[in-house]
């Protein structure tokens, strides 16, 4: 019997190390034992390479474009910079990825003529790979198209109000096109539900873990927190420094503690109390990431709450799955503290609340210090791993075709 023939469109793939390149690693991975999978994503040459689990085809952007890019490596000015630049092209209409657009409708279109594909599946954000599944579809209507929100479009809370009317009017366009549609909270497929009305199948399909690193129980000679990623807009740790440094200055917390950042950039300030304390490291390869993580007495998330739910962020699955110990400011009411109560996991503080911050940076060091362990329920990781959530999407698949 002949495999379907699967066309996934990213920006974000291997060999960048970026949150959103692991959902699609694991699409590409996992999909590939059960069709015939070529990836269309962005690369700094334009190049056709084999690998195990099929065919990636890369096409490069703009090279003033390509220099917008963030990098760990940026200072806070850098950084600072280039967030500006980026500001400025989203508000005059000018994508960073419109020339990349454009080679890889070609290079699909080429494709498609000569080995047709069943099923495109296009993961946002940014927009362009869904326009690029859109234009797919109108010149070939019997490809079913499965729409990935990595993130909300429209209903996304950090967009101003002139990008959500041009997000709404994509919708708008998009939504007669749409096959099935997946997401990785149930709280965005409920209203992505709402927005796209005629699409017919909806499915959760949770980032995860994808590796098979086992948990150590060792402890570091010093507090040892980690933070993996970057802080942007306003998540930033103002708060978890305040509370741990009033915690060092009153001697409730010692000056036995190491903070590890990393791959994140530096955009913002850390109290001069503190400093001597802190370690940035550079962005690693998934697995380097994975072993910081494992290796430290508590790993810190926060998310600030906003209007809408269903915010996991992409490096709490990767937390659990190392089951150390999680810090996390967050949203008590949204799914990412469901998920660490769930799996009795760490503490949770409110993100506004001081003196739950204060309170559960003491209860992790408590923890630390009396060399004691959480009752994680082992049996719960496993289930969180990617392989699962992509059986979800091939059911789906079955489904549609």
């Amino acid at each position: 019997m002949r495999r379907k023939r699967i066309a996934l469109i990213s920006v974000w793939f291997a060999p960048n190390s970026a949150v959103a390149v692991n959902r699609m690693n694991a699409f590409a991975k996992y999909l590939g034992t059960s069709y015939e999978l070529e990836v269309f994503t962005l690369g700094k040459t334009t190049r056709t390479e084999q690998k195990e689990f099929g065919t990636v085809h890369y096409f490069s952007t703009s090279k003033l474009m390509d220099k917008l890019e963030h990098s760990s490596s940026d200072g806070k000015l850098i950084h600072f910079f280039k967030t500006a630049l980026n500001v400025v092209a989203s508000k005059l209409g000018v994508s960073k990825y419109d020339t990349w657009r454009k080679k890889t409708v070609k290079a699909l279109l080429k494709r498609q003529m000569e080995s047709p594909f069943d099923i495109v599946i296009s993961s946002y954000a940014p927009i362009e790979p869904h326009d690029i599944a859109f234009e797919i579809k109108q010149k070939y209507p019997k490809v079913k198209w499965i729409a990935d929100m990595r993130d909300e479009m429209s209903k996304n809370p950090f967009i101003s109000v002139r990008v959500k009317a041009k997000l709404e009017q994509r919708e708008l366009k998009f939504a007669n096109e749409i096959d099935a549609l997946i997401t990785v909270s149930e709280p965005i497929l409920e209203d992505f539900k709402t927005i796209f009305p005629k699409v017919s199948h909806f499915e959760e399909v949770r980032n995860g873990y994808d590796h098979n690193v086992l948990p150590s129980k060792e402890f570091n000679d010093k507090f040892t927190i980690v933070y993996a990623g970057t802080f942007y807009s306003s998540n930033k740790p103002v708060l978890f420094f305040k509370q741990l440094e009033a915690l060092i200055r009153s001697g409730e917390i010692g000056r036995d503690i190491h903070l590890k950042f990393v791959g994140t950039h530096k955009n913002f300030d850390i109290p001069s109390l503190i400093v001597p304390f802190v370690e940035f490291i550079p962005k690693v390869e998934y697995i380097k990431a994975i072993e910081f993580m494992r290796n430290a007495d508590c790993n810190l998330i926060q998310c600030p709450p906003f209007d809408t739910k269903g915010r996991y962020t992409g490096k709490l699955f990767d937390y659990l799955s190392v089951e150390r110990p999680i810090l996390g400011l967050l949203d008590k009411e949204d799914v990412a503290a469901e998920l660490i109560w769930e799996h009795q996991a760490g503490f949770v503080a409110d993100f506004h609340n001081e003196e739950e911050i204060r309170k559960a940076l003491l209860d992790a060091y408590g923890l630390w210090k009396n060399k004691e362990h959480l009752p994680i329920k082992s049996d719960k990781t496993k289930e969180l791993h990617r392989k699962h959530q992509v059986d979800k999407l091939k059911q789906l698949i079955e489904l549609i075709d």
